[in-house]
């Protein structure tokens, strides 16, 4: 039995291909049929035990790798024929990447770069923050700039470390990535690589599913999930949508985008005070430019919120529809092999390919007894895999990073505060930036996502659909204000010295943290269909 990786480089539908005749059609021996049933018949009989073939057949890479120049592994393979030297023998894979090759590409390697260099970009771009400041502080660098300067400074600083960070850190987990573990160009290591899938998923530490809208409907997907779910459990199973990581890097790029704007309007109407241009005195000049700078955000923060309303509602919905296709999953009705796409002609040579789905269930037989055993299987332990995504949103330490440019530009006015010597005015930084940026922001966020997942529904025309997004936008600028209402109250009220300002961060805070547990109990509501 020859197997043989299709020529459009795509690993994960792999297909085997048939010699110049057919067996089914072919005269064959009794002889030669029993020693090729016999042959099967073994290798079976070994790909059911999950076991490797040799120890030289356990490979990993490094995610680095994986991800190098934005994941061109993951986008252009064909380009690349040596990637194997890329992988090594190992004793473990600390995790596999199971993804379909027909999703979108990226916003999957978008989610990888998150997931294994956001951390250290978030950390370096911070580090770089506080050594720029206090270079400032002792004069090293010029340490005559106001303080909205600085913060411009800090801000484009911490920018500039956590995007060369996010792009090109060497992350050296090991990772298991088919295109580079499974050998691309040698028949024989390609042969024994896709007997070897299933034996490397039982020595895999966790899986790493990249959730996208064809994944539960790739046969290989499957087959992967459900043999890791076999093998390890529920525990080691991480599934992560592949939106999670372009949503992410949006909001990241937005709160630069705010901070920064904020801190060079300022700056240049400190610059500008007393001072007579063209465009009149420097109070006009400060008034014509926060009209510029409110006329181009505020409508790029409402465009911006309906985009992530119409993304995160189809999320929701493709969720529904996963649940809804597990409750009832047939691998035969709801899975689709590549070859079968093709009607199992080799577009480049015009041979007969022989069906992946035919291969596929004999190894489901085996690991399950039955297909109809692995269909129950799918249908019992997959859907409460699933089930969590239907009120899981992006993790909190995710939002927080992405809102680290915050810091950053306060930082920026806490170093100014220092520098004059203004103790309080640094004090009051220290209660008021983490209100905002651990509680306030994120609080924000999950009450937003809680309402598009409430309102998540498919309208029947586009009017509606428009109208829904829109007004799910006004909500997210509604608790805004709310928010900003509050805290105008309080410092009218209480004052903005370092005791009011602690008792609001404590407020706040204590507030924030009960939302969650409202949330969570209002998800046990019966939903209407909104």
């Amino acid at each position: 039995m020859q197997i043989k990786v299709e020529d459009d480089w795509v690993p994960a539908e792999r297909v085997v291909q048939q010699g110049e005749q057919d067996h089914s059609q072919a005269e064959v021996s009794d002889a030669d049929l029993g020693q090729v049933e016999s042959m099967e018949g073994e290798v079976a009989d070994f790909i059911s035990k999950l076991q490797l073939t040799s120890s030289d057949m356990l490979r990993a890479t490094t995610a680095y790798r994986a991800l190098w120049h934005f994941g061109r592994p993951l986008r252009d393979g064909r380009c690349y024929r040596q990637l194997y030297e890329w992988s090594f023998v190992t004793k473990h894979v600390a995790q596999f990447w199971s993804h379909s090759w027909h999703g979108p590409v990226v916003a999957k390697v978008l989610l990888l770069l998150v997931m294994y260099n956001g951390l250290p970009a978030v950390l370096v771009g911070s580090a770089s923050v506080a050594i720029t400041l206090l270079l400032h502080h002792l004069c090293l660098l010029p340490c005559s700039i106001e303080r909205n300067g600085q913060s411009a400074i800090a801000v484009s600083v911490g920018l500039l470390a956590s995007s060369l960070t996010f792009f090109f850190w060497r992350s050296r987990q090991r990772v298991f990535l088919d295109r580079i573990c499974i050998h691309q160009t040698d028949e024989n290591l390609r042969m024994m690589g896709l007997l070897n899938v299933g034996a490397v998923l039982n020595k895999s530490d966790s899986l790493l599913v990249c959730l996208d809208h064809t994944y539960i409907r790739r046969l290989w997907c499957v087959l992967e999930i459900s043999a890791f779910l076999k093998s390890n459990g529920q525990e080691g199973i991480n599934i992560k949508p592949t939106s999670w990581g372009v949503s992410i890097v949006i909001l990241f790029l937005a709160w630069n985008g705010i901070m920064l704007g904020i801190a060079v309007v300022g700056a240049i109407l400190r610059q500008s005070t007393g001072v007579t241009t063209v465009l009149g005195d420097g109070q006009r000049l400060g008034f014509l430019l926060w009209v510029i700078l409110g006329s181009t955000a505020v409508p790029s923060s409402f465009l911006t919120l309906y985009m992530v309303s119409r993304s995160l509602r189809a999320h929701f919905r493709a969720v529904d529809s996963i649940r809804k296709q597990l409750e009832t999953f047939s691998v035969k009705e709801d899975t689709v092999a590549h070859c079968c796409t093709l009607n199992h002609v080799d577009p480049a040579t015009g041979a007969t390919l022989t069906c992946d789905r035919v291969i596929l269930e004999k190894c489901l037989v085996l690991w399950f007894g039955s297909v109809q055993a692995f269909n129950e299987f799918i249908q019992k332990e997959l859907s409460v895999v699933f089930k969590k995504l239907t009120t899981s949103t992006v993790p909190y330490t995710w939002i927080v990073a992405a809102g680290i440019p915050l810091l950053w530009f306060h930082a920026g006015n806490a170093a100014y505060h220092l520098r004059t010597e203004n103790y309080q005015a640094a004090a009051r930084l220290v209660f008021y930036v983490p209100s905002w940026w651990l509680a306030i922001g994120p609080t924000c966020l999950q009450l937003f996502v809680w309402l598009l997942r409430r309102v998540r529904r498919q309208r029947s025309s586009l009017c509606q659909e428009v109208l829904v997004n829109f007004g799910c936008s006004l909500y997210a600028a509604f608790i805004y204000f709310v928010v900003a209402a509050f805290e105008g109250f309080w410092y009218t009220t209480f004052g903005t010295d370092v005791p009011s300002m602690a008792a609001f961060s404590v407020v706040v805070m204590t507030i924030c943290a009960l939302i969650p547990c409202a949330t969570c109990c209002m998800s046990f509501w019966p939903q209407r269909r909104a």
